[in-house]
C-alpha cells in the first residue's frame, strides 16, 4: 500500500472578505510575489499548527494507525534570518536593468529583483546587493534560461553564525571574469572567501563543473553541537544551523545508542548526523553519493579526532547491492526530497536493523517510504520540526522499531 499522491492545484486570491485567525501583516515587501516565503501572513504559532496539520493530512492513509500520530511541531530558535545558505539568480528587468533575486512560485523562468530578504542575514543581503551593483556596472549579461545565452547565472552565499565565515560564490558561464572590481565591492563585507563556479550546461540548477578561488578560502567552517565541520562549496549542510543541534538531539533520542551499536548513516552528506552520534556507537558507516561531501566527511572526522567513522562514496542502491551481507543495528536515513524509494526500502527490510531513524524534508515521500517500512516496523509518533519558518517546508523525524516475528 502506498500513500496517495494528488496533483498540485493552483489558486489565485480574487479578494479577501475577512482576515483568518492568526493572520498578520507580512514583514517583507516582496511577499505575495516572491516564491521564497508563503506563510509570512500567519503568526508564528499558526504556522506551526499549519505544518502539523500538513504532515497529519499526508500521513493519514498509512496502513498503521499509530503512524498517523503527529506531535506538535518543534519551533525554530529563530523565525527570521536563520538561513546559512541562500541562492540568488540573475535576470534582466523589464526596463533592461539587471535583476538579482528569486522566482515567483510558479514562474521558474522569471526573477523578482530583491531589495530585502528576512531569511538571510543582513551581511549576506549586503553582499548580494554589492555584487549586483558591481555586475550592473560591468555590462555583463544575465543568463537567459530559455534562450540558453548570457554570462551571469547565480550568486550563492554561505555564512556561519558560529564562526563568522562568509563565502561568496559567483556562478557564471564560460568566459573571462573581470573580478578585481568584484573583490573591491565585497571588501566592506569582509568575506573569508570569494569563488567563481563555472556552469556551462543548460540546467537551471547550479552545477559545480569548475570552481576557481578568487580570494581567501573556498570553504566555510561550521559547528553543530560538539562537532566542527568544513564545508566545500557543493557540500550539503542543513540550511538552519541553529536547529541542527535540536535535530541531532531528536535523532539521538530515536537511535537510543548504548555504545555497542553499528550505525549506518545513509545519505550522510558531510557527516553531520553520523559524526555527532559516533561517540555513542561502536562504529559509524556513512554513505553519500557526492564525492566532495564524502571527502569533507572524512576530513571532518579526522579534524574532530573521531576514529570510529568511515565514509563510502556510493548511491544508496549501489551500497546495498555491494554490501548486501552487512548488518547494522541502527540505520539513519536523511534522503533528498524524493525519499528513499521502493528499491532502497526493500533492501532495508532485508537487512532488518533493530531501529531506523528517518529524517524527512518531504512528507509525501516520507509517507510512501513509511507505507513500505510498516510491513516490518512499528512507528513512533512523527515529530515535525520547523527548520524553515515563514515557508511551507517542514522537516519530520520518526523512529521505527523492528517488529518481532
Amino acid at each position: 500500500m502506498s500513500a496517495r499522491r494528488t496533483r498540485d492545484l493552483l489558486a489565485e486570491i480574487v479578494c479577501a472578505l475577512e482576515a483568518s485567525e492568526g493572520a498578520i501583516e507580512p514583514r517583507c515587501r516582496h511577499f505575495g510575489e516572491c516564491g521564497g516565503c508563503d506563510l509570512q501572513h500567519l503568526a508564528y504559532p499558526t504556522q506551526l499548527q499549519v505544518k502539523r496539520r500538513l504532515v497529519e493530512r499526508i500521513l493519514h492513509d498509512l496502513p498503521q494507525t499509530s503512524a498517523c500520530q503527529v506531535l506538535d511541531t518543534m519551533p525554530a530558535l529563530d523565525q527570521w534570518r536563520y538561513r546559512n545558505k541562500i541562492e540568488f539568480t540573475f535576470d534582466a528587468r523589464d526596463d533592461g536593468g539587471l535583476a538579482l533575486g528569486f522566482s515567483p512560485k510558479h514562474e521558474w523562468w522569471r526573477r523578482i529583483d530583491i531589495e530585502e530578504c528576512w531569511l538571510c542575514s543582513e551581511r549576506m543581503l549586503g553582499a548580494a546587493l554589492a555584487v549586483k551593483s558591481w555586475a550592473a556596472g560591468t555590462g555583463l549579461s544575465p543568463y537567459h534560461q530559455r534562450h540558453k545565452q548570457g554570462f551571469l547565472r547565480n550568486l550563492v552565499l554561505r555564512e556561519s553564525a558560529a564562526t563568522g565565515d562568509l563565502v561568496v560564490n559567483l556562478v557564471t558561464a564560460e568566459g573571462d571574469l573581470p573580478h578585481g572590481g568584484l573583490l573591491d565591492a565585497l571588501q566592506p563585507l569582509q568575506p573569508t572567501g570569494v569563488i567563481r563556479t563555472i556552469h556551462a550546461g543548460p540546467a537551471a540548477a547550479v552545477s559545480f563543473e569548475r570552481v576557481e578561488t578568487l580570494a581567501g578560502e573556498p570553504t566555510i567552517r561550521e559547528r553543530a553541537g560538539e562537532v566542527s565541520f568544513s564545508l566545500a562549496p557543493e557540500a550539503f549542510f542543513q540550511t538552519n544551523s541553529a536547529m541542527v543541534s535540536r535535530l541531532i538531539g531528536l535523532v539521538a533520542q530515536g537511535a537510543t545508542l548504548t555504545g555497542g551499536e553499528r550505525v549506518l548513516d545513509m545519505y550522510c552528506g558531510v557527516g553531520t548526523l553520523g559524526l555527532a552520534l559516533a561517540g555513542c556507537a561502536r562504529e559509524v558507516v556513512g554513505v553519500e553519493s557526492v564525492e566532495a561531501a564524502v571527502a569533507s566527511a572524512r576530513d571532518n572526522a579526522a579534524a574532530n579526532g573521531i576514529r570510529n567513522a568511515a565514509f563510502v562514496c556510493a548511491t544508496a542502491r549501489e551500497y546495498f547491492r555491494e554490501h548486501a551481507a552487512e548488518a547494522f543495528d541502527v540505520v539513519i536515513l536523511d534522503p533528498p526530497r524524493s525519499g528513499c524509494g521502493a528499491r532502497v526500502v526493500r533492501r532495508l527490510l532485508e537487512m532488518r536493523p533493530a531501529r531506523i531513524v528517518y529524517v524527512s524534508c518531504n512528507p509525501v515521500a516520507l509517507a510512501d517510504d513509511l507505507a513500505l517500512l510498516s510491513e516490518s516496523y512499528d512507528m513512533a509518533p512523527v515529530r515535525p520540526v520547523d527548520l524553515f519558518p515563514q515557508t511551507g517546508h517542514v522537516e519530520s523525524v520518526v523512529e521505527l522499531t523492528a517488529r518481532h516475528s
